[in-house]
């Protein structure tokens, strides 16, 4: 089978848009796909000059307070996964988000944020940073946090955030940045069926504390 060219890729596209105009979608219809199209076309553009970079993308809550153990492990997970060569991508709020980019540093954080006027605003450490891309559609945003990460850093108590959400299909090669003690009581097995459903028994990989 003759593989599909870039030329025909825009001539879908352009072709798709025709029948928008042929089906004569309304206002609000064409504003969500022009929206859609213009913001995954400003992420392609942000993303391309790291394309070969790794990539991990940490979930976590955004209520995490700086001072928690929680908030230190995960700077102290970010800072390291640094050191491996990754680059750290986060929703660029606070919580677990701005531990891990304390961790990873301004030069290596990207930042997926969501554009409420009543939710989350970026940190200072992202702010007016070239990294650092507003979303308005949450489809838009977690197909770009999808596709563009190499692992998935999923905090334990949000684990259930990218499997209920789809952000990941079945987890792309997980990495847990906390430990959970193996006890003879099956706690872990259902701690892990709690949190993350249909994940299977080959699907984590317990990173060791130095």
């Amino acid at each position: 089978m003759a593989r599909i060219t870039a030329g025909q890729l825009i001539q879908q596209l352009q072709t798709t848009v025709q029948q928008l105009a042929a089906d004569q979608a309304s206002i609000a219809d064409l504003k969500i796909a022009a929206g859609a199209l213009r913001e995954m076309r400003e992420g392609f553009k942000l993303l391309a000059p790291f394309r070969h970079v790794k990539k991990v993308s940490p979930f976590g809550s955004a209520r995490v307070k700086e001072g928690d153990p929680v908030f230190r492990l995960a700077e102290e997970f970010a800072r390291r996964i640094v050191e491996h060569g990754f680059m750290v991508i986060t929703g660029a709020g606070g919580g677990i988000m701005e531990a891990c980019q304390r961790g990873a540093g301004r030069e290596r954080s990207f930042g997926v944020n969501i554009r409420f006027p009543h939710e989350q605003q970026a940190t200072t450490i992202m702010s007016d940073d070239p990294k650092l891309m507003p979303f308005r559609y949450f489809f838009t945003r977690k197909r770009f946090w999808r596709d563009s990460r190499h692992r998935l850093a999923p905090h334990c108590w949000a684990a259930p955030v990218p499997h209920q959400s789809g952000v990941s299909g079945p987890l792309q090669h997980p990495v847990m940045g906390q430990s959970i003690p193996r006890r003879a009581g099956g706690e872990l097995g259902a701690l892990r069926r709690k949190l993350v459903g249909q994940a299977g028994d080959g699907d984590f990989r317990w990173l060791p504390r130095k």
